[in-house]
């Protein structure tokens, strides 16, 4: 089983957003507000993710003991699936961008869940993130070379490059006091 959280917070980052495979395209501001942030521990299956990611916002999608919105931990919780972010465990070490050898499974499944139906004609959009740790610059560059890092992952496992959309969101997202937990990246499937 695998452990969950939600968060509720609205995202203001100014984010370099590029395509994978291709240089910079933009510098833009973005402003979301985050309807559902999903926190994993554990290394989710294929099928687990495309739950998370790809169900319909008119689907009810049933999770395994997980917390959602503060409610107390279920032995199983239904919730329904606007777009959500999801933060899988690939996380980075200091100054790094390189993927840890320990997070490719969960990799694997992200790439095998992406090739499945429910995916089919969804793009991945993949942040960087950073701890607070240096210059606002130099953490923003990390975060997209983070996000590069896994989207060729990704494309070395067989999904497509145009299926795969990149930005690096620098420190302007973190998630806890823990620096290790900020040096992440998170998921969210878009419409193609």
């Amino acid at each position: 089983m695998f452990k969950l959280t939600s968060l509720r917070t609205p995202l203001t980052a100014i984010a370099c957003v590029c395509l994978l495979a291709t240089a910079p395209v933009a510098m833009a501001q973005q402003d979301t507000t985050v309807e559902d942030r999903v926190f994993i521990e554990k290394a989710p299956t294929p099928d687990e993710f495309v739950d998370m990611l790809f169900s319909s916002p008119n689907e009810e999608v049933t999770t395994r003991g997980i917390q959602m919105h503060g409610s107390p931990e279920q032995e199983a919780t239904t919730a329904s699936a606007p777009s959500r972010i999801v933060a899988a465990p690939v996380r980075f070490g200091f100054n790094s961008a390189t993927i840890p050898a320990e997070f490719e499974a969960t990799l694997l499944s992200l790439a095998k869940a992406l090739s499945s139906p429910e995916a089919e004609g969804q793009k991945l959009r993949i942040s960087g993130h950073t701890d607070p740790v240096g210059s606002d610059a130099f953490n923003l560059e990390l975060s997209q070379r983070r996000a590069e890092a896994v989207g060729a992952f990704l494309l070395q496992n067989g999904v497509a490059a145009d299926r795969i959309e990149t930005q690096g969101l620098g420190e302007t997202a973190l998630v806890s006091d823990d620096h290790a937990k900020n040096r992440r990246v998170e998921f969210q499937a878009k419409s193609q």
